[in-house]
């Protein structure tokens, strides 16, 4: 498979997670616009900081937000983000059915980068999870941006 052929069965896969209402931060009437900027700077984050302080970061602010007293649909739950990006990858017949590794959720695709001590591999859960996130960017910015409900 060539590198567009690659980026399209990617981006379907981004199309298919937003339309899961189990793992999805997207709504019928669009995405909340602050979901947008999150998305964008996950990759950043995954490239500046690196995939294991990223994902805890992301994943220790699900702490933080459900512990809020104010549940206004303007919060972005930064694990949803996570979670659509480990739907994807698990998702990607080409890659995590085949590494015998569990991606089934955000929690679970963490411990799994975590407990990985083989540096080879590591680096490609890491091109695989910034391949996923510039898809699911990639879509996110096909969806109806909203300011709040």
């Amino acid at each position: 498979m060539n590198v567009k052929q690659r980026n399209d069965y990617l981006i379907s896969l981004a199309a298919a997670a937003l339309r899961n209402k189990d793992v999805t931060f997207a709504k019928e009437n669009g995405i909340l616009l602050s979901y947008d900027g999150k998305v964008a700077s996950f990759g950043v984050s995954v490239a500046m900081s690196g995939l294991k302080p990223t994902l805890a970061f992301y994943l220790a602010k699900e702490k933080d937000e459900d512990s809020k007293k104010d549940k206004s649909s303007d919060v972005v739950n930064l694990s949803k983000i996570v979670g659509v990006i480990s739907w994807m990858i698990n998702n990607d017949v080409q890659f995590a059915r085949l590494q015998g590794e569990d991606y089934t959720s955000a929690r679970k695709m963490l411990n799994t980068v975590v407990s990985l001590e083989d540096t080879a591999r590591l680096s490609a859960i890491r091109k695989e999870v910034l391949d996923c996130a510039i898809a699911l960017k990639q879509m996110v910015r096909t969806y109806n941006l909203y300011d709040h409900d």
